[in-house]
């Protein structure tokens, strides 16, 4: 503020208290900031880039690409600004757009698992379970070598729902089973319940339906006990057990769940419209 008052002209000022803003989530005003330094000058691609972020971070999406293209224009070896606009595309659902972006990203930056991860997740959008698993693969690949372990078993989860779509069970119990082990290891109760529904969707697609059965019982008795609940999984949850229980034979249980689950939907989804 001092910097700004004695010299209103100075840029650096204005992207200094942007950072400021931006890191105490005043993100309105730090896009201002941004945006003033931009106007000050002189245009370059970190100028652009910062306006991109905060505009990201406000929610507008098609604006920040714009932002980044500027960017990109000034500088096209920073893999950042790629990977950046990769994220905005994903917001969008412009997901080939994204794996465009996030592919030259890692070719300016080979060994970055972050970008690995980011084009899995991406294809994963696209139901492209095999072209997710091998990008999570290399992202696990990498995290290892950094020796990240939290990193290294959220990508064996991610990989073991990809198995689990591919219908590859018992890799898929052993990727989810990893990550599992983990996420126990580390106390990450959070991570530890999605490990432990990935171990029981491998469980059924492998051919052990009653195992996984009551593995998904045992995800829905924490989720449903969790003070800030999240009905959107619950009734993911919940389908998958309704729809084991009906190739078991047990209609009746299942037809029980589907209309305990549909007034839940009925309400959820109208939360999505508004």
């Amino acid at each position: 503020n001092k910097a700004i008052k004695f010299n209103p002209k100075m840029a650096d000022a204005y992207t200094n208290r942007g950072f400021a803003l931006y890191n105490i989530e005043e993100i309105a005003d730090a896009y201002f900031d941004f945006s003033k330094a931009l106007e000050i000058g002189p245009a370059d691609a970190d100028k652009y880039y910062n306006c991109g972020v905060a505009k990201a971070a406000l929610g507008e999406y098609v604006s920040a690409i714009d932002d980044y293209n500027r960017a990109l224009e000034l500088d096209k070896k920073d893999p950042s600004l790629y990977n950046f606009r990769a994220i905005a595309y994903d917001q969008l659902s412009n997901f080939q757009l994204a794996i465009a972006d996030y592919t030259e990203a890692i070719k300016l930056a080979p060994q970055n698992p972050d970008y690995y991860e980011n084009r899995a997740i991406s294809k994963t959008s696209l139901n492209d379970f095999k072209g997710a698993l091998e990008a999570f693969e290399e992202a696990r690949g990498y995290f290892k070598k950094l020796k990240e372990v939290i990193n290294v078993a959220r990508c064996d989860q991610k990989i073991a729902h990809c198995l689990t779509e591919l219908g590859n069970g018992h890799e898929a119990l052993v990727a989810a089973q990893k990550s599992l082990d983990v996420f126990i290891t580390a106390h990450d109760s959070v991570r530890e319940t999605y490990s432990l529904y990935e171990v029981g969707k491998a469980q059924i697609v492998s051919g052990h339906e009653e195992e996984g059965l009551n593995t998904l019982d045992r995800v829905l008795e924490i989720v449903t006990e969790s003070e800030n609940k999240d009905f959107e999984f619950i009734i993911e949850i919940e389908r998958k057990m309704a729809t084991v229980l009906h190739k078991l034979g047990r209609d009746d249980e299942a037809e029980e769940i589907e209309r305990r689950v549909a007034a839940v939907a009925e309400i959820v989804e109208e939360e999505k419209k508004i």
